[in-house]
């Protein structure tokens, strides 16, 4: 026997709370944390330069996950750019969004790098 849609609407309502006063069976729970989670912005930053591996270069990052690619795939959504210069231990960034930025970093390197920062 099949059941009207209109029934299923408002199945929250017959639905006893749980220990924390909600009425979200454990399985709304998981999928509103899923639906958390892929809701992350995935940010792109589009590089060309010398210092990287190749001189086109495009990293992903969502979240604490990073990923560099060898090709140069611009941003859907641009949020700025930036110039990085990176002599010995020392960072100096120009930036559309942060404008100059200072760092000292342990690694050494040079890298003198143009990009765009955006995401999808």
């Amino acid at each position: 026997m099949d059941m009207p849609l209109q029934q299923f609407e408002n199945i929250s309502a017959l639905l006893p709370k749980n220990v924390f006063g909600s009425t979200d069976t454990p399985f709304e729970g998981i999928e509103k944390q899923k639906m958390k989670k892929s809701s992350e912005k995935i940010q792109v930053f589009a590089e060309l330069g010398f210092g990287n591996a190749t001189f086109l270069s495009t990293e992903v990052e969502k979240g604490a996950r990073e990923k560099r690619m060898a090709k140069f795939i611009i941003p859907p959504r641009i949020k700025g750019v930036y110039i990085r210069i990176w002599v010995y231990k020392y960072v100096i960034a120009f930036s559309t969004n942060r404008f100059i930025n200072w760092q000292k970093k342990h690694k050494t390197n040079f890298k003198f790098i143009f990009g765009i920062e955006g995401y999808r």
